[in-house]
């Protein structure tokens, strides 16, 4: 067994989010104060990126004097405060207008929300960015194949979690509009997914745009619906709106946009799935994300089995064995790189028994 605590896991996973714009909606207004929690600390590998932040946590600071100090610049450092807050580490506090207060049965009184109803806040909102991202079987929660009576389960389940207490409802007048959408989408899911010529029809469209990965993988399901409709209009072959697609997610993965960089490849690789060296920037790009893995293997597979000397495909998916601690498998592939091209250096570095 490793010895990891879950701080430890939740700290590494959050260091590594890539979706600056999901921090931003978690970490709140720059108004809001930050402070250090009282008490034991957890148990956490601090690093010099985090001594920055630490170190400029004063009383009464807010997120945006930190942010303003810290020589790390702002996505590092709200990615890091973001890290910290839910490791445990740091506090965030809801200061001035951005702090929800609900009258009590004492007039003029006033106290701050439970964490029940924080709770809920926070997953009405991470619900609702997520809208975007996903098809209808993400809106529900589950799988590709899930059976009749799971969609019917999980339609209960999730609305049940979407209807707050009685309690709740005087401070709902902030995320009123948000919970009526994410509750219409969830309820189109379900009447689409719960009658069956409905759902074999939209089963088809997906089919018909991408491969749907197994697992929770948001990049592979962002590109399904939403994030192609930029792209819809363009005219001419396939192959030549793939060529014009390719070259806009090259523009915005450049400019930093990574999901809607990979968002536009994928578009590129539904009008043009013979194309390897397609799959093969497109698994490049999924690799940089550990969460994409299973999603990048396919489509460095994809590349090969369209191209079986393909050699960079080969090196990538050899890579990508590496770093998901799969040696052997690695192994055969770098021997394969070999096979078609002797002199490849790095297959042969990898490939040379390494000193006792």
């Amino acid at each position: 067994m490793l010895e990891l605590h879950t701080a430890e896991v939740i700290y590494e996973g959050a260091c590594h989010v890539i979706n600056i714009a999901a921090i931003r909606s978690c970490v709140g207004s720059w108004k809001n104060g930050l402070k250090l929690v009282e008490g034991e600390r957890l148990s956490i590998p601090v690093t010099r990126e985090d001594g920055f932040i630490l170190s400029r946590v004063k009383e009464g600071d807010s997120i945006g004097d930190v942010v303003s100090t810290s020589p790390l610049g702002e996505e590092e450092s709200l990615r890091r405060i973001y890290a910290l807050v839910l490791a445990g580490v740091l506090e965030i506090e809801e200061l001035g207008e951005q702090r929800e207060r609900r009258p009590s049965n004492n007039a003029g009184a006033t106290r701050d929300m439970t964490e029940e109803e924080r709770g809920f806040r926070d997953s009405l909102a991470a619900r609702y960015s997520a809208l975007e991202l996903g098809d209808l079987y993400d809106r529900l929660e589950i799988d590709f194949g899930a059976s009749s009576k799971r969609v019917r389960e999980a339609f209960d389940e999730v609305m049940a979690s979407l209807e707050p207490k009685a309690h709740f409802s005087t401070y709902l007048g902030n995320v009123k509009e948000r919970l009526i959408k994410v509750r219409r989408k969830v309820r189109e899911a379900y009447e689409v997914l719960s009658v069956p010529e409905s759902r074999r029809v939209y089963d088809s469209r997906l089919d018909g745009k991408a491969t749907r990965f197994s697992g929770n993988d948001t990049v592979a399901s962002l590109t399904l619906e939403m994030r192609a409709r930029p792209f819809a209009g363009l005219s001419g072959t396939d192959s030549e709106e793939a060529e014009l697609v390719v070259l806009e997610a090259k523009r915005l993965q450049n400019g930093g946009d990574y999901f809607d960089a990979v968002a536009a490849l994928t578009r590129a690789v539904q009008l043009e799935p013979r194309n390897g060296s397609y799959h093969r920037l497109l698994a490049q790009w999924l690799a940089q994300n550990p969460g994409c893995w299973e999603s990048a293997q396919a489509h460095f597979e994809q590349a090969i089995a369209i191209d079986d000397k393909d050699v960079e495909a080969h090196l990538g998916l050899a890579t990508l064995h590496e770093e998901a601690s799969r040696s052997d498998n690695a192994l055969g592939v770098y021997e394969r790189v070999i096979e078609l091209d002797p002199d490849n250096r790095i297959a042969r570095e990898k490939l040379e028994p390494q000193p006792r």
